[in-house]
């Protein structure tokens, strides 16, 4: 009877295992996909802050409003 105990506990004490490294997976995941998404909206939300118009034919006017440069331009 004894061996059945303890084969129970310990088929038991590994699902309880499985199932944390499971939970802990998720969250860690769950985590990273809430940061990249909170990135990107603080970089849309700059990136809204820099105005552009064209003042000529060859001439574009930059203004930026917000706190950090504008480090690359592509046209």
């Amino acid at each position: 009877m004894t061996d059945w105990w303890t084969t129970g506990t310990s088929i038991a004490s590994a699902a309880a295992t499985v199932g944390a490294v499971g939970v802990a997976l998720w969250v860690a995941i769950r985590d990273g996909e809430q940061r990249t998404a909170e990135k990107r909206d603080a970089e849309a939300a700059q990136a809204r802050l820099i105005l552009s118009r064209r003042d000529s034919e060859a001439v574009l006017i930059i203004h930026n409003n917000s706190q950090l440069p504008v480090i690359d331009v592509g046209l």
